[in-house]
């Protein structure tokens, strides 16, 4: 039975590190602590920076400190890049001083991403041994030193600024330790907003029916009188009227914390084109070519609104944790087994969904619900991609993509409220396609249901 993430982290034999999106992760310890063990076990190649790694770089000896200056120059400005694109960054390198710490920090602050530590307190004897064991040993008089930097690291860190810190212990809790990514420590309200594909005029209608009110002069941001907040499911790009518009809101409310955004599979490739430059034919053929020269003609006279669009649509998360692991949104779907995790496979799936074909004849997005298995602590999955005639509630999962660009209807999903909220749409701006504005009974007629 899956626990909720609370649960987890209570566990004696079970620890848990939780990874916000988009954030900087500093570990902090001694060298021969197991920092990079652990970052290699739990993180991707591509996303660990290590300063020892850099001293080869700039002087073929990861060990010679006078290349330090260099390495550590190279490796704020890697971290800078990293987190202005909005990528996960685990640094690898002692952090044992607050100053090291600070620099890292206002980096972090700068992008506006969380910063968490992850702190290695490792008993002498075990560090000893290990430093015994590795290729290239450090001096024992360079352990004792930072063994004494590590001992004073608690009496600072924890004022910092770090929005989260964890301390691990022992080599057991090392092994047993879970890195859970893409959650956010936040229970809302929310107001989770189905596909919106450039429905601007529709999203306003339906902000207002919400109770959100536009601030002046800024007509991108709102706010709402009770604190609540935005989640959008993905798509914010294509097919209707206004898809600049959209984006600007979405990223006006997500600078102000104010919204978070999921990945959509529009959004992904609308992305990829603008960022490719690739040359577009004079007379757009579809919608695809459409918001791609809306975008580029919005964006001529500004280079930085053209990388912030690309930010926010190329690097946006594949799936949102909330509320301690009660509320997950995506925008194609999820199955139990990848909250927590990802990979090539589980960015597909959240974007598309498990694509169910009958007969050879068109996709229908929707099996993975069909198949779940729903117990006291599976959380509630919002999602949208499928375009339905109305939400669609079934085994803890809700479908809020209710085809507002064919002319259907825009819905948001209140939580914890557990209600639905929807405007209709002023014009049906892109054809629907064969059994791609489905109901319920046409679910029922596709899964073969008596």
């Amino acid at each position: 039975m899956r626990r909720k993430y609370s649960e987890m982290a209570a566990q004696p034999d079970l620890y848990s590190v939780k990874v916000p999106p988009s954030s900087l992760v500093v570990l902090v310890g001694p060298a021969a602590s197991g920092k990079s063990s652990w970052a290699k076990k739990h993180f991707a190649t591509s996303q660990i920076v290590s300063s020892d790694a850099l001293r080869s770089t700039v002087a073929d000896d990861e060990a010679m400190q006078e290349a330090s200056a260099d390495a550590f120059m190279l490796l704020h400005k890697i971290v800078e890049a990293r987190l202005r694109r909005g990528l996960v960054t685990v640094v690898d390198s002692t952090a044992l001083t607050t100053e090291s710490r600070r620099k890292l920090l206002a980096i972090a602050a700068a992008y506006g991403r969380s910063a968490i530590a992850v702190i290695f307190q490792i008993d002498e004897k075990t560090q000893y041994d290990w430093n015994d064991k590795r290729s290239r040993s450090v001096n024992q008089r360079v352990l004792h030193e930072h063994r004494e930097l590590a001992a004073d690291v608690m009496n600072h860190l924890p004022n910092e600024g770090f929005s989260a810190y964890y301390t691990i212990h022992s080599p057991q809790m090392m092994e047993s330790t879970q890195v859970i990514r893409n959650i956010v420590d936040d229970a809302g309200p929310f107001d989770i907003i189905g596909d919106v594909h450039g429905c601007y005029s529709e999203l306003c209608d339906l902000l207002l029916k919400l109770g959100y009110q536009q601030q002046s002069p800024n007509q991108f941001l709102w706010k709402h009188p009770q604190n609540r907040k935005l989640v959008f499911v993905g798509d914010l790009c294509d097919r209707g009227p206004d898809t600049v518009s959209v984006i600007r809101l979405a990223m006006e409310m997500q600078k102000a914390r104010l919204a978070w955004l999921v990945q959509g599979n529009h959004d992904y490739k609308i992305a990829i084109k603008i960022d490719t430059n690739d040359p577009l034919p004079e007379q757009p053929q579809n919608a695809g070519e459409i918001t791609v020269r809306e975008i580029l003609n919005a964006s001529a006279n500004s280079p930085q609104l053209k990388q912030q669009i690309i930010h926010l649509l190329k690097f946006a998360p594949g799936y949102l944790i909330f509320d301690k692991g009660e509320l997950v949104i995506t925008h194609g779907g999820i199955l139990d087994s990848m909250i927590g995790s990802w990979s090539p496979r589980i960015k597909s799936f959240c974007m598309y969904g498990e694509v169910f074909s009958p007969n050879n004849t068109a996709a229908v997005h929707l099996d993975w619900i069909h198949r779940r298995q729903v117990h006291k602590t599976s959380p509630l999955i919002v999602y949208g991609h499928t375009p339905m005639q109305n939400p669609f509630i079934f085994n803890k999962t809700v479908d809020i993509d209710t085809g507002c660009c064919y002319g259907g209807k825009l819905t948001a999903y209140r939580y914890p409220e557990h209600i639905t909220v929807s405007v209709s749409a002023k014009a049906s701006y892109a054809r629907k396609k064969r059994k791609n504005f489905l109901s319920e009974k046409a679910i029922a007629k596709e899964r073969g249901a008596d």
